[in-house]
This record gives structure tokens, sequence and C-alpha cells, in this order.
């Protein structure tokens, strides 16, 4: 849908650049783990010096290229922002990432009857409804995502809420959508691995910070 450098493509490189200076350590090998981290930390630096705005006091999705090779911040509000956080890319307490994740929380809850959480704002795909405001369709992955963040910030009964209206909306057979409709709550698309990925994220962070 967009062409940029986003934040969370550049959260997940640094996180994985951190991963492997754990696995290069735990081999026996320095140099390479003192590289890698050194990578991890110099992506995140460059992606907070780069992708946040000071005047909204928060982080943003990315950067877009105009024409004439300058750029600028993409300041809509999407459910990445909070996948980024969950990469080890602010601590919880940081002022950047409790506005973060507020913005989203409030900013793609869906007003409609079905509740839950849409991945951006004015996300076109597969719309249903033609109504103002309304972010786009709930998407399980979206809801499931602020709900491991709640955890991290420990708001344990907004984070169980999120999981039991995940719980809710999944099929009788266990099966949860990739998005549901935002009115009724029907399965739009149905199975979605990554929905059930973030289901388990979410509930193993949940009972590690429950039993900590």
């Amino acid at each position: 849908e967009r062409h940029g450098v986003f934040l969370f493509t550049g959260a997940a490189v640094a996180d994985a650049l951190a991963r492997a200076a754990a696995l290069a350590g735990a081999l026996g090998d320095a140099d390479r783990a003192a590289a890698y981290r050194d990578g991890a930390a110099t992506t995140r630096a460059a992606l907070l010096a780069h992708l946040t705005a000071p005047g909204l006091g928060r982080l943003v999705v990315g950067i877009d290229p105009v024409p004439g090779g300058a750029s600028r911040q993409d300041l809509r509000l999407d459910a990445s922002l909070v996948g980024a956080l969950l990469l080890d890319l602010l601590p919880a307490a940081d002022p950047r990432a409790a506005v973060t994740a507020r913005d989203v929380r409030v900013g793609l809850a869906n007003p409609l009857p079905a509740g839950g959480h849409a991945r951006h704002e004015d996300d076109p795909y597969r719309r249903v409804v033609d109504v103002d405001p309304y972010p786009g369709n709930p998407w399980p992955v979206a809801t499931l995502w602020l709900a491991e963040w709640l955890t991290l910030a420990s708001d344990r009964a907004s984070a169980r809420g999120l999981l039991g209206w995940c719980a809710d909306h999944a099929l009788p057979s266990g099966i949860l959508a990739e998005q549901l409709h935002p009115e009724t709550g029907v399965p739009l698309v149905a199975p979605s691995l990554r929905s059930h990925a973030a289901l388990v994220a979410a509930v193993d962070r949940y009972r590690r910070h429950v039993m900590s």
C-alpha cells in the first residue's frame, strides 16, 4: 500500500541483530557478538532520531519519499507502532512509548458494535462500511499487540479485556480470523496464522507478567 522507510521494519532488524548478538555470545564469538550489538544499537538510535515527531511526543510509522529527493514523516496512526514497541525499541516507562500506545489505542478503536482495533487509519482493505469515524475493520493482530503492550505497561485489567475480546470472536473451532466485520464481528478472512501467533505471544507475556 505504501513505499517508504518504516519503524516496524527497522525495529525488527534491530531486534534480529540483538538476538544474533546473544547467539554469537553463547557460541563464544565475542567479536561478532559485539558487532551485532553495535548494529542493533545504531539501528535503534537512527529510528528514534528520524521517526519521532517531537510536536506529538510519539513515534511515527515511517518516512515517505516525496518528489525531488526529500522526505516527510508519515503521521498516520498504525498498529505497527505498538508492534515496534514490543521489539524493545523503547522501555515501557519511556513517555514516547506511552503516548504512542495511547494514541494508537484511542485512534484505532473500532467505534462500531464489534469492537477491536483497526490496523491503521483509513484502511481500505475489505472495507465494508462507510461511516465516520471508522478507521477500518478490526484485526485481532492489532488488538493483541495492544494487549501485549498493556501487559508490559502493567495494565493487566485492560490487557485481559482485549485478550477476552479475541477469544470471544474466535470461531467455534477456535480459529481466529485475520479481520472481522466492524458491526457484526463475523470473520471476513479466516483462518489467519498470524492472528494465532499474536495470541500465543500475548497470552505468554501476560502469563509471565502475572507470575513474576
